[in-house]
């Protein structure tokens, strides 16, 4: 069995590390939905808690974050929230995309105010990122 094995997982031909690394991917349909349930219940669980996180965070010195928009890309699910913090409007975009050639997990853009623009904060997760399609293809928790 032992040099069965070995055969198996040898430099030429590693099946069984590469079986070890095989995930299904789920149905685009199914991602789909699940991205749109999981957005949804982010961005209803940021508008309850927000109001008691902020005053905590207006505490804090800014962090700095990259400043020019995100570049557009397809997405899965997107939804905005407008909140009222220092004294200014600001709009967060929340984006679920599904490129497998974004390398990011995770991206962040903070665009500062302009005289006709509120401040915009974008997060974009990235659903084929090797993390989301281990740990959070389908369930929406």
């Amino acid at each position: 069995m032992e040099l069965l094995k070995e055969e198996l997982d040898n430099e030429v031909l590693p099946l069984l590390r590469q079986a070890d690394l095989y995930r299904v991917q789920a149905a685009r349909n199914e991602v789909a939905e699940a991205a749109q349930r999981a957005i949804t219940r982010a961005v209803d669980t940021m508008q309850a808690t927000l109001p008691e996180a902020l005053p905590r965070v207006a505490d804090e010195p800014p962090v700095e974050t990259q400043t020019s928009p995100l570049e557009p890309e397809p997405t899965l699910a997107a939804r905005e929230l407008r909140i009222n913090f220092r004294d200014q409007i600001w709009i967060i975009r929340i984006e679920l995309a599904n490129d497998p050639a974004q390398g990011e997990w995770l991206s962040v853009s903070d665009q500062p105010s302009t005289n006709s623009q509120p401040q915009i904060v974008e997060i974009r997760v990235s659903m084929a990122h090797p993390f989301m399609v281990s740990f959070a293809q389908t369930d929406p928790d």
